[in-house]
């Protein structure tokens, strides 16, 4: 079990050689659920965006992929994540047109200006975040009125499950679709609305800032 907690950890905070394996990993791996939640979301042209938890930076390239003249801020605690997302998108970061950043979710506040984005996406990332419901409403500070939040995940259906991944990965916690719905509307969003696509076990959440 120690070197396979050691390999799964590394889902949570990228680090050294297996931390570079697992994030050029995530880049295949969930390239399909990413591009279906990519496919539900309304993004306007010109958008700024910011890709929490961003990892290898493959959803940063499809997001750039899918309308060029947005701007696509990446955000990741791990330094192994922001090196490899800084490389795959290297044109884009010297275009001015991406920018990746080391943070965490929980400072925010201290990363950027209030309503600084008009969309941030969090794709396979919030089962890691420290206090959800407060980073929920950190990320509700940093969007500008109009702007949304959306998270695409793996849905806990089967939550037996989808629990025992909690113990093999240190600091997750697995949510029901339901109590994030309700985090984020605890959190101040507003028109909150959910897609489930259950032949994959997949789900995306919308949440908006209305004002």
């Amino acid at each position: 079990m120690g070197i396979l907690k050691t390999i799964f950890n590394n889902t949570a905070e990228p680090r050294g050689f297996w931390g570079r394996l697992m994030a050029r990993g995530m880049n295949s791996g969930h390239a399909r659920q990413a591009i279906w939640g990519i496919g539900l979301m309304d993004i306007p042209a010109g958008a700024r965006i910011l890709d929490v938890g961003c990892g290898g930076g493959g959803n940063i390239a499809r997001l750039l992929e899918r309308d060029a003249s947005c701007h696509v801020t990446g955000l990741d605690h791990s330094s192994v994540s922001v090196a490899e997302s800084r490389a795959l998108n290297a044109n884009a970061v010297e275009s001015g047109s991406c920018d990746v950043v080391q943070g965490g979710v929980q400072d925010l506040a201290s990363l950027f200006p209030p309503a600084s984005f008009d969309v941030v996406t969090a794709f396979e990332t919030i089962y890691f975040w420290p206090d959800v419901q407060g980073c929920f409403r950190r990320v509700h500070d940093v969007l500008a009125p109009g702007g949304s939040l959306y998270v695409v995940n793996e849905e806990a259906v089967d939550t037996s499950s989808a629990h025992r991944w909690e113990g093999l990965i240190d600091g997750m916690s697995v949510y029901e679709p339901e109590d994030i719905v309700r985090m984020l509307r605890d959190a101040g969003f507003e028109d909150v609305s959910r897609t489930d696509e259950t032949r994959r076990n997949w789900l995306c959440v919308r949440a908006r800032r209305l004002r």
